[in-house]
């Protein structure tokens, strides 16, 4: 069994798709209304037209359900998947391997039996950190792991 939270709020893929749509329509109408093609007004409606396909893709592709790319966090039977950023790589902790978990507000601090730590920034909001450390509590319930915290 295998929980996973999505770190960014819904909101911001539906920012982009707006900001893309309007950006669209406005280059478009800037590059209809000119009258020269040689002028400040023609030059931002065609790179209106290019960023606002650009910002809408990106909405709906990179913020899309079940895509690997979206910051998230994924707790499982053996090991917690850890995606802070989208320009970021998958980090894994082991369950095995944690022996305390530290919650401090938007922060997760994953003490592990090597004596190193791994630490999770929680950038969202608090529903979004309240809800990971729910999941992450009451997994780490059944395995004895001390959580310090709340």
């Amino acid at each position: 069994m295998r929980e996973t939270i999505e770190l960014t709020p819904k909101s911001t893929r539906w920012i982009f798709v707006i900001n893309g749509v309007i950006n669209s329509v406005l280059g478009l109408r800037l590059l209809l209304t000119t009258d020269s093609w040689m002028n400040w007004s023609s030059i931002l409606g065609l790179l209106l037209i290019v960023a606002g396909p650009l910002m809408l893709m990106y909405g709906l592709i990179l913020f899309g359900r079940n895509n690997r790319l979206i910051p998230q966090i994924q707790v499982g039977e053996n090991e917690i998947l850890i995606k802070e950023d989208i320009h970021k790589i998958q980090r894994r902790v082991d369950w095995q391997n944690i022996k305390q978990i530290t919650y401090s507000p938007f922060e997760l601090i994953f003490h592990l039996t090597d004596n190193n730590t791994e630490t999770v920034s929680l950038t969202s909001n608090e529903k979004i950190s309240m809800a990971v450390k729910t999941t992450i509590r009451r997994f780490a319930d059944g395995r004895q792991i001390k959580i310090v915290g709340g």
